[in-house]
């Protein structure tokens, strides 16, 4: 991810004990002492195609890279130390020697190696909006970094327009979208978690399978009204289907799993194949909304006991596109509005202007209701979590899924008007 490390330039010091690289503004120069005809220090840079490429630039990388503790070295064996918080590197050598730093592209699984909390970003404006959800009250406890707070302070867009340029995202109803948080696949790598920032539109979805009409109106939708004459309102599974299984469900298959992927493909021109990762989506569920995210979360990922309260045997569907868990939208909230997450997903209604994943419409999630063999979970447009039947009413749509361990942040900051954009090897 983009590690922000200002718009500073490097000083050699030379100390007999220590080296220090100490960081100035960007129009002070490099001082170039050499030994033997050679730099003291190489900067090196990991390309696109993963080979490094060494650079005069006279400052540091400015955003996208992370230091590679692992490669960087020096030729008569003194230490270099990376200090994050201040962005210098020391070097701890009792002799003249020669260093190689070396910066690679920030992949999630790099950026995260080693690190606690704050893997996405660590400048204070965004320290206390990502929260590792690793014994901390109330939290999933899973190892997952996740985003909470209210629309403004959560700066976690995401452009998927084909460009790496920086800016703003020319088609932020069609190409914005939103990172829920870091999640451990299977082979312990970080797996980067997206929601389409608004719903998507009958053209998007098409109108055959689970569709239902457009919305029409609404007087809570957080976005613009126009779009609602477009945006598609659809069924859980289908109007003739009242299993409540997203195995079978017509708006997995068809809507979202080929007229979506097909979508970003063809019209999108992503590539879909190396983007996105094809994921094991937990199809449990709980038998009641007046629960906390993680009682919700424990029966979603079969995390329990077979109990009334979660009847069913582990069920997995792997696919490229879903929905929200019910937790994803309960954990989106500030634990500090929801006295670290200990209120019941029925009384979020009280904590939308903290819960940045809130829109106003009613949002269909991939979490089923598992007392019952019809319902399935739903945000509604006040934003509580209640239940419904999953062919009776229609919901609004936001495809959800999971980039691949390879894809790298090129550029962006994360906020609206400059969001991250991204590569995939």
């Amino acid at each position: 991810m983009k590690r922000k490390i200002g718009s500073v330039g490097l000083l050699i010091i030379i100390i007999i004990g220590v080296i220090s690289l100490v960081m100035f503004k960007e129009k002070d120069q490099l001082e170039s002492r050499e030994t033997n005809s050679n730099k003291l220090i190489s900067m090196n840079l990991e390309q696109e195609d993963g080979s490094y490429k060494e650079v005069s630039d006279t400052a540091w990388p400015q955003n996208g890279y992370v230091f590679n503790a692992k490669k960087s070295k020096c030729e008569q064996g003194s230490t270099l130390n990376y200090i994050e918080k201040t962005k210098t590197i020391q070097v701890s050598t009792s002799k003249r020697d020669k260093c190689y730093v070396y910066f690679d592209i920030a992949t999630l699984a790099k950026v995260c190696e080693g690190k606690s909390i704050g893997c996405i970003a660590e400048n204070a404006n965004m320290d206390s909006t990502i929260y590792h959800h690793l014994n901390l009250t109330g939290s999933a406890e899973d190892d997952s970094y996740r985003y909470a707070g209210s629309f403004e302070e959560v700066n976690n867009f995401v452009c998927l327009d084909g460009t790496t340029s920086e800016g703003s995202c020319a088609n932020e109803d069609e190409d914005l979208y939103r990172i829920i948080g870091l999640f451990k696949n299977t082979s312990g790598q970080y797996e980067m978690k997206l929601i389409k920032y608004d719903y998507a539109t009958n053209t998007q979805l098409g109108k055959t399978g689970a569709y239902l009409s457009t919305y029409g109106n609404s007087d809570y939708y957080n976005g613009n009204p126009e779009n609602l004459n477009s945006i598609g309102k659809y069924y859980w599974t289908s109007s003739s289907n009242k299993v409540n299984e997203w195995s079978g469900s017509t708006l997995r298959t068809t809507n979202l799993n080929t007229t979506y992927l097909n979508y970003l493909k063809n019209t999108k021109h992503l590539d879909t194949d190396k983007l996105i990762a094809t994921h094991s989506w937990s199809l449990n569920g709980h038998s009641d909304y007046k629960v906390t995210p993680k009682v919700m979360y424990n029966n979603e990922m079969n995390k329990v006991s077979s109990s009334p309260s979660n009847p069913t045997k582990t069920k997995t569907v792997s696919n490229k596109i879903g929905l929200m868990y019910v937790s994803d939208y309960g954990y989106a909230a500030s634990p500090s509005s929801t006295n670290n997450w200990s209120k019941s997903l029925y009384e979020y209604e009280n904590y939308i202007s903290s819960n940045w994943m809130y829109r106003g419409l009613f949002d269909w999630t991939i979490s089923r209701n598992s007392g019952s063999s019809n319902a399935a979970f739903d945000v509604i447009n006040i934003g509580r979590v209640v239940n419904y039947t999953v062919n009776a009413i229609g919901g609004a749509i936001r495809p959800t899924f999971y980039l691949s361990t390879s894809t790298k942040i090129k550029n962006g900051d994360g906020s609206k008007t400059n969001p991250y954009r991204v590569i995939v090897e």
